[in-house]
């Protein structure tokens, strides 16, 4: 699904659904970290946003 050049990160919501991101695998440190942060509030934000499926 993912080359080995990225890496997968899955949110799970509050209301069970998930979303999936990639980042670059060489990603280390504190840059990883604003990665998934920057991941998981993207995910909040969508969540908060009505759409249809």
């Amino acid at each position: 699904m993912f080359t080995d050049e990225r890496q997968a990160i899955k949110v799970t919501l509050r209301d069970g659904s998930r979303l999936f991101f990639t980042i670059p695998r060489k990603l280390r440190g504190k840059a990883k970290a604003e990665a998934i942060e920057a991941a998981v509030e993207l995910a909040e934000k969508l969540a908060r946003t009505p759409h249809s499926v």
